[in-house]
């Protein structure tokens, strides 16, 4: 990873590198920061639904308000990693970019082709990220229409008769949800082991 940036380079061209790694590592830490809040704000969510259907008799307003105003949060967090996740990938690219340019200052036909296979292997392991980000903004997007139509639905009509209506539709929630989680913590997994190398 970052750390294949560590050895036949020279200190100069090194510090130009690292300048930009560390913004891209930076970037990198904060995604996956607002990954594991969106997280937290998933299960309070899913947690406000449960409390929802399991009180299918009295006030049913509170409960659907509580649960929409939870529902608000997780978009929002949602989008603050989705503008996060953009930056980051940006951040890289020019990384990349600048550590590509920087190959043409090594004389040294050998240490060239050494610091351009360190590239190549360095960008595999950034780009590990790209498949699972994409797989999780797809299950979020299913997750969230999900919890959208039961709060569209419940809206419409909050009683018993209603929230026994979508009895189905919130397990198949959960369920989603589950796996949500599940990307979410991978995704994280992966950012811990892209951070704990750095140049130096």
């Amino acid at each position: 990873m970052i750390a294949l940036l560590v050895g036949p380079w020279a200190p100069s061209l090194l510090a130009q590198v690292q300048k930009k790694a560390d913004k891209s590592i930076e970037s990198m830490r904060k995604t996956r920061d607002e990954i594991e809040k969106a997280k937290v704000q998933k299960d309070k969510t899913m947690a406000a639904i449960a409390r929802l259907v399991g009180q299918p008799k009295g006030d049913l307003k509170k409960p659907l308000k509580n649960f929409s105003n939870e529902l608000k949060k997780l978009d929002k967090s949602a989008e603050k990693v989705r503008k996060l996740a953009t930056d980051m990938r940006a951040k890289n690219q020019e990384f990349f970019k600048v550590w590509e340019q920087e190959l043409s200052n090594i004389q040294n036909p050998d240490l060239q082709q050494r610091a351009g296979e360190r590239r190549t292997e360095a960008m595999q392991q950034f780009e590990k990220l790209s498949p699972s980000f994409q797989s999780t903004r797809e299950a979020f997007v299913s997750l969230m229409a999900s919890l959208e139509d039961i709060q569209n639905y419940l809206s419409l009509d909050l009683s018993p008769t209603g929230i026994e209506s979508v009895s189905d539709m919130v397990k198949e929630a959960h369920r989603r949800g589950g796996s949500f989680s599940r990307m979410m913590i991978g995704i994280c997994f992966l950012g811990r082991a892209v951070l704990m190398v750095r140049p130096g």
